[in-house]
Formats: C-alpha cells, structure tokens, sequence
C-alpha cells in the first residue's frame, strides 16, 4: 500500500504542468547573485532613475528647523541579467513580474536621504512597496513613505522670509563609478495642485539637480541628487497677531503728550502699560523662534516700539523737569519785580514833605492799604477760579515729532523688507 501511495503521488506531480510564470522565475534567479551589481560585469554604473510623487507636504517647523513629506519614491533601472525576451522560451511571455519575494532575491539600491532625520515605509494594510520586473530587463521599485527632513532656515527676514528646503539623495555604499542616480527627465518630483503649506504660500514649482560635485572628496565622489522647495511665507497671520496690535499700542502711548503734566499717574500709568504690552508681545515671539546669533526683522520691530514707548516715558520726565524750571524761574523774576516795586513806592514815600502833611500822610497810607487789600483778594479770587496751569513747550513740539518719526521708520523698515529685500530673495 505504501509503495502504490509513493507511485501515485508521483505520477501526479508529473502531470501537473509547470506555468509559464513559474519557469521563468526559475530560469531567472538561477544563478542570480544580490550582491553583484547589473553594469557590473560591462564595468559600467548602475544608472538609476529617481522621481517622487509629493503626496503631502506639512508641518514646517521653524523652531526645530525640520518638515515631513508624505510621498511615492519610485526608482527605475535596467538589470541585463533579468531580460528573458532574447530567450526563445521565454520570449512569449510578455507579462511583468510582480511578486513581493522578489524584494528578497533581487539587487536593490542602496538609497538614502543624506538630510532625513527619520522615517518609515507604510503598511497598511500591507506593506506599500511595488517591485516589478519587464521583459527587457527593466525593473520598476516604488515605495510610499515618511520621512522627516531637517532644514537650515535663514530667520533674518522673519516673517517676511522665504526658506529653501531641500531633499538630498544618495548612496550610502556605492561610489559615483559603480552607482549613478539621476532625476526623471519629465516631471522628476510631481506636486499636487495648489499644495497648501500652513503660514506659506502654494507650492507651485520645486527645482531639481545633480550636486554630484557638492559631496566630492580628493579621492573618491559620490552620486547626489536634490529636490529644493521654496516656501514664501504669508504675512497675514503675523500682521493680525503682532504688527497692527504693536501699532495701536504706539499710537495709545502717544496720547499721554494730550495729557497735563500734572496728571503723573495717568501718564506714567499709559507709558508702563503700553511698555509692558510691548514686552509681553517680544517674548511671545521669542518662544516660538529658536535661539539665533543674529536679529530678525520681527526683532528689528519690537525693539524700536519699545524704545518709542521708553521714549515717550523720558519725554515725560523731560517736560515736567523743564516746566518745573520755569515756574521757579518765573516766580523769582516776580519776586524780584514786586521787591524792587516796593522800594520805588518806600523811597517815593520817604520824600514826600511831612510838614502840614498828617492827613495826606494818612490818606496815603490808607489808599496803599486798600489797594494792596484789593491786589491780594483778587489774587484769591483767580486761584479759587482754578486757571490751568502753564502748558509744556516740549509737549507741543513732541506732539508732531514722535508720530511723524514713528510714520518714517515705518516707510524705511516695510520698504526695506517687502521690496529690498524680496528682491533680494528671488531674483528673478
């Protein structure tokens, strides 16, 4: 019984055929060696063809100076050893190759991304890889992923600025004479339409090249290719949040030079509020900038509201010091004026004959008296009357002069950052 079961289940598998597909794979990966590059026996390199379809494009990180990509990485070479259509058995079949044990078994670019922080492939539901083989010898590897790139972020102009990050592709064993990637000649990274980047303008463009030449050392190089995005940043958020109400604070600390000099508390009370507003404005920002060497244009902002507002404060001291120095002035000039009065009127007095002249004498007395009794009841009169006190020269000339200059520093710096320095920028 056991030798009929052996014979039998021989003879069925003598009568199930072999498919096409199955013999070919056979034929194929035979004497098929993963370690040996294509071009390698032509003593030619690899040429790989690179393009990426950008998916998603979002969280660029200022602070941390990084931003992801979700997207489609395919890679396209020829491998001479997995043509079959010069094989007279295997030319008929002219269907590609698809099998995900060839991932396995086959040799596979060693790409990376000399700039990516890090990264994953996706898988779900099943891992998001396509590897297909032609009849020619072409071979087709796609791969969703994620990466994380850093990016050195140029924050001088912030929030006027405009920041190129890059993706950077290479090799990690292979040098430029085993191994050559070179961008797809249409399309080498497709955008979706209007791709929306959070405080950025829409991704239209992105310029791609060969930096080959970038990561040569003396003796050996190496093959790079690059991906650059440039991000013009939107202005509205930061009008909204920091500019116009830094602006209005100015304008309110302005108003103090409408207030009397006599009101303190409510000058000094507008000019350290206005100051504190200003400050807590600055550190706002400052916590979503990362620590930089070097002014930015927002800094460049708050620095001189600041020393507008500190300005406004020293004004003040200015003017009531000054205004306190005339009224001392004045008031020893009128001293003197009714001193050297009463003198005239004494020796006027002392002159005067005395004989027969009692009575005039008394009637004189009487009516210097009077009058000064009049002088001193309408000087009374006038205080009780509550005249204001004397206005501050230096208020009236700083009611002019601080909104004019503030009106002038803000043609120099908008003029400067939105059209200098854009043009800067983007030459073209």
């Amino acid at each position: 019984l056991i030798a009929l079961q052996s014979l039998t289940t021989a003879n069925l598998k003598q009568k199930i055929p072999t498919t096409p597909r199955k013999l070919l794979l056979q034929k194929l990966l035979s004497d098929y060696n993963t370690e040996e590059l294509p071009t390698e026996i032509l003593e030619l390199p690899t040429v790989v063809e690179v393009n990426m379809k950008v998916l998603a494009l979002y969280s660029v990180d200022v602070r941390n100076m990084h931003y992801y990509i979700d997207a489609l990485l395919r890679q396209n070479w020829v491998d001479p050893r997995l043509a079959w259509n010069t094989t007279e058995e295997l030319k008929n079949y002219t269907r590609p190759l698809m099998a995900s044990r060839l991932k396995a078994v086959l040799w596979l670019p060693d790409l990376f991304f000399r700039n990516g922080r890090d990264g994953y492939l996706h898988k779900m539901t099943f891992p998001n890889y396509l590897l297909r083989v032609y009849p020619d010898g072409s071979v087709t590897y796609s791969q969703k992923i994620t990466m994380r790139f850093a990016c050195q972020m140029d924050l001088r102009t912030f929030p006027m600025d405009v920041q190129r990050c890059d993706i950077n592709i290479g090799s990690y064993a292979y040098t430029l004479s085993d191994l050559k990637f070179v961008w797809r000649e249409v399309m080498p990274v497709e955008l979706p339409k209007k791709l929306q980047v959070s405080d950025y303008l829409a991704l239209t463009t992105v310029k791609t090249l060969d930096c080959a030449l970038l990561v040569k050392t003396s003796t050996v190089s190496y093959t790079c290719l690059r991906a650059i995005f440039t991000f013009n940043r939107q202005l509205g958020y930061y009008l909204v949040t920091f500019y116009i109400p830094s602006i209005l604070i100015i304008v309110i600390s302005f108003l103090s030079f409408w207030v009397n000099t006599d009101a303190a508390t409510a000058r000094v009370s507008l000019g350290l509020l206005s100051l504190l507003c200003l400050l807590t404005q600055a550190s706002y920002t400052m916590t979503s900038l990362p620590r930089v060497s070097y002014t930015t244009a927002i800094d460049i902002w708050f620095m001189f509201s600041i020393i507008f507002v500190t300005c406004v404060l020293v004004e003040y001291a200015f003017a009531i010091a000054m205004l306190q120095r005339n009224e001392v002035v004045s008031g020893r000039m009128n001293v003197r004026q009714i001193v050297s009065e009463e003198l005239v009127h004494r020796s006027v007095t002392s002159q005067q004959p005395s004989v027969g002249g009692s009575d005039e004498s008394r009637k004189h007395s009487a009516l210097c008296t009077e009058q000064e009794n009049t002088m001193k009841a309408a000087a009374t009169k006038t205080t009780k009357a509550g005249i204001a006190p004397p206005e501050s020269e230096i208020d009236r000339c700083s009611r002019f002069i601080f909104p004019l200059c503030y009106i002038i520093y803000n043609i120099f710096y908008w003029l400067y950052y939105l059209v200098i320095v854009k043009q800067t920028e983007n030459p073209d």
